[in-house]
């Protein structure tokens, strides 16, 4: 069997004057004239981390990201925008009778989340080296990703700070053991 095409990355922010549909159609478009085979909404929200201020717990402080309390799951799935997204690039696709075509959810992961909320202030947490913080993540993020499969997506998981070594890597390969054992 041979692998199926994809992409990483986000298409261009500027593709938000389209509007989101828009701009959703416009990147599953692109993809599907170049023979892409499982693909995304375009991530053409700008960066990896402001659409999660919809978790409990997440939000800014100054303008910039921060914990702002304890962090917990979201409540209404439907309206956290990977689930919406998607749901967009699942309709747009069975309206194009595009059957053979797969979808792809990026959900950044619990470490690169964290440190980068934590830099903006810890809320409950004691620092950004807190285990607890980001095993709320993950906890926080698991029923994003059930969602996600259920509906039938893949899932990929954006996680820089393991290579930025955010955290000691014995620690951080512990919240990512506890992440993928929990999806």
């Amino acid at each position: 069997m041979l692998p199926k095409r994809t992409v990483i990355g986000s298409f261009p922010s500027r593709m938000a004057e389209l509007g989101l549909d828009g701009a959703i159609k416009w990147a599953v478009d692109l993809q599907l004239k170049y023979g892409i085979q499982v693909v995304t909404d375009g991530e053409q929200r700008g960066n990896i981390i402001d659409y999660f201020e919809q978790v409990p717990g997440l939000g800014k402080r100054f303008g910039r990201p921060a914990i702002i309390g304890r962090i917990k799951p979201v409540e209404d799935l439907d309206d956290f925008p990977k689930i919406s997204d998607c749901r967009r690039v699942l309709e747009y696709l069975r309206g194009l009778g595009a059957k053979d075509v797969e979808v792809k959810v990026t959900v950044t992961g619990p470490v690169t989340l964290g440190f980068t909320y934590g830099m903006g202030g810890l809320g409950p947490y004691s620092s950004v080296l807190d285990e607890k913080l980001y095993l709320d993540l993950a906890y926080a993020l698991t029923p994003v990703i059930e969602k996600a499969v259920k509906m039938g997506c893949y899932i990929q998981v954006d996680e820089p700070g393991l290579a930025g070594r955010f955290l000691p890597p014995k620690i951080a390969g512990h919240i990512l053991d506890e992440f993928f054992s929990a999806t």
